[in-house]
């Protein structure tokens, strides 16, 4: 099964997938994590990945240009699932749900989160739903991912 994370902190989660039962299913061949940094896809010096809310308000959004190139030179399997605190929750269903369609498309990829939030069109636009992993405070979608 592949499961593409799209992520500002790579080595976050591929470190913690490395370890325990997921670091076997990886060594085996049963899982294939593949993990992208939209920081590769920014055309500043910075690689800023950040910006305030088009609308206006308080704190940053991520921006919907690297999120949007990220996805498309990877091109990962669907659905792509936005890992925030609005979405449906992640449960023993929605588990079974997921494996079972991975296995007709192969996989299934995910966004994690930062700031204040995603830009809306990345919304409307590139993710085909959001999860969330039920009601508890995290500060991006990574420990969500794993």
């Amino acid at each position: 099964m592949r499961i593409d994370v799209f992520t500002i902190f790579p080595a976050l989660v591929d470190g913690f997938c490395a370890e325990s039962l997921l670091g076997k299913a990886r060594t085996s061949g049963l899982l294939d994590l593949r993990l992208h940094d939209p920081r590769d896809h920014t055309s500043d010096v910075h690689r800023t990945v950040d910006d305030a809310p088009f609308g206006g308000g308080a704190g940053m959004v991520m921006k919907p240009e690297p999120l949007f190139a990220s996805v498309e030179a990877a091109q990962p399997p669907r659905p792509l699932y936005l890992l925030g605190p609005g979405g449906r929750r992640f449960d023993q269903r929605m588990a079974e749900e997921l494996a079972a369609d991975a296995a007709g498309s192969g996989g299934f990829s995910l966004l994690c989160g930062r700031y204040e939030g995603i830009d809306h069109r990345v919304r409307e636009h590139l993710v085909d739903g959001e999860l969330s992993v039920g009601d508890v405070v995290l500060n991006g979608g990574e420990v969500a991912a794993c």
